[in-house]
């Protein structure tokens, strides 16, 4: 599962993300995602053995909340986006697959902190 889809505008936080870039660094290691400005904006943490259930996360992080529901074609939710703000700086985001006994996903970090160009001095 892609926690940021590239080129695809997602809101998470209360933010708008389009991620651009998008490095899978193999196996068990995280998956990063970076902006037009090829600044770091999530982190995907790699798949668990056992992956934690959503009473977990929503025990753990009191302030999680919905912000996405996804549904089969027949309009029966299958899918919730879940986030917990940990900061000005960043959420907590997590994927629920409802069918799954509420097994999340995906779990990661989206920084919610806006980014700028890198300025170059000319030579």
């Amino acid at each position: 599962m892609v926690l940021l889809a590239e080129g695809k505008e997602q809101r998470v936080g209360g933010v708008t993300f389009r991620a651009r870039h998008r490095l899978d660094l193999g196996r068990d290691r995280y998956t990063l995602y970076f902006d037009e400005n090829v600044r770091l904006i999530a982190l995907e943490a790699p798949p668990h053995a056992r992956p934690p259930q959503r009473k977990e996360l929503m025990v753990k992080y009191p302030s999680l909340r919905v912000f996405y529901v996804g549904h089969n074609a027949d309009r029966v939710p299958v899918y919730e986006g879940l986030d917990a703000p940990l900061g000005e700086w960043g959420s907590l985001t997590a994927g629920v697959w409802l069918a799954r006994g509420d097994a999340v996903e995906n779990l990661g970090y989206i920084y919610t902190c806006s980014t700028r160009p890198v300025l170059r001095s000319e030579k």
